[in-house]
């Protein structure tokens, strides 16, 4: 008798099959996901090649940089991030808006005074977003368009002991720049231009990332670090902490506890929400959802990928504006050590 030709696989084949599919799928789906977040990175980092750019295009036009931000302790303004929108090709958002104009910034951001009818502060700007970065909503709750990038203030030594990080060094801002100029490019109040920048642009930082969530591996989960917001900022005093992105923080940022730190100021097991984001310094330092690091433009217009692992050392409470470490040296425009390979 002839046997007929099988046409059916046999359950030990199909299992063969399935496990070398799932093989294969653990093996490509890494190096997918890799491919992704390097194309991720890449628009990220031609984000801040555009910032840099457009910085010395406002250089070039005004004969400084931007300030940080214009503020007082009860009323907002305008960041640098607005001063620059002409050149990153928003400049029919920045009339609209008229940043450069006489207004109070929060009289004229609401619809009300928009001719097209739309709220402006709360469009995201492409250009100020990190793909890397995970975007729990378009708007924060304040209803102003995220950033994923905020200017470079200085190190964090002219903090005081408060445990509240956010209102200490709203505080601080609040007082820029008559007596707490913390060496940074980005201050309260004052602008620098190349003039003032005797360690060199190449050796100066300028603005750099801060994600709006981060994984915590200290604390086991995720933590909120808001990012920043474009369009400015609602008051720089220490009471107006109700969000940080209503002040300074939103449109600057410290060294902290260096770069992807997620330290807190409080020694508890188990904080709450609320906690986390007065307590942790990622809401006020510099961060990303890139392994290892973050990157920063520098006031030359190049880009770096900054490690985190980055030689800086954390000197808690102290007044006294001081540099002893490659970070420092970096981010204090005039301390006299220009950096090269870092």
């Amino acid at each position: 008798m002839i046997l007929g030709k099988r046409t059916a696989f046999t359950l030990i084949e199909l299992l063969v099959v399935i496990a070398i599919i799932a093989v294969l799928v653990a093996i490509l789906l890494p190096a997918v996901q890799q491919a992704r977040e390097a194309a991720r990175r890449s628009t990220c980092k031609n984000n801040l090649k555009q910032i840099g750019l457009a910085l010395h295009n406002y250089h070039e036009t005004v004969g400084v940089f931007p300030m940080a931000f214009v503020a007082t302790a009860s009323t907002g303004g305008w960041s640098w991030s607005a001063a620059i929108l002409p050149y990153i090709d928003q400049a029919p958002r920045y009339e609209m808006l008229d940043v450069n104009g006489p207004r109070r910034v929060f009289g004229y951001w609401n619809t009300v005074n928009n001719p097209t009818g739309e709220n402006q502060a709360q469009k995201i700007i492409s250009t100020y977003i990190c793909p890397s970065s995970t975007i729990i909503n378009k708007t924060n709750n304040q209803n102003m368009g995220h950033s994923n990038y905020v200017a470079v203030n200085g190190p964090d030594k002219a903090r005081g002991t408060n445990t509240d990080v956010r209102r200490d060094f709203n505080a601080l801002l609040a007082t820029q720049p008559q007596n707490n100029d913390i060496g940074g490019m980005f201050i309260h109040g004052t602008s620098f231009g190349t003039r003032d920048i005797p360690d060199g642009t190449s050796s100066t930082l300028g603005v750099g990332e801060r994600c709006t969530v981060m994984f915590a591996p200290n604390l086991d989960r995720d933590v909120e670090c808001y990012g920043g917001q474009w369009i400015g900022i609602r008051a720089a005093g220490p009471g107006h902490d109700s969000d940080q992105r209503e002040w300074g923080p939103a449109a600057v940022g410290i060294a902290g506890r260096g770069i992807n730190s997620t330290l807190l100021t409080i020694t508890k097991a188990n904080p709450t929400a609320a906690e986390l984001t007065k307590h942790n310094e990622c809401t006020l330092s510099f961060n990303s959802n890139h392994k290892g690091g973050a990157q920063f433009v520098m006031m030359d217009g190049s880009v770096h990928f900054i490690s985190e692992n980055i030689d800086y050392v954390f000197e808690s409470g102290t007044m006294t504006l001081t540099a002893n470490s490659v970070l420092d040296y970096l981010m204090i425009r005039n301390d006299g050590v220009a950096i090269g390979k870092f």
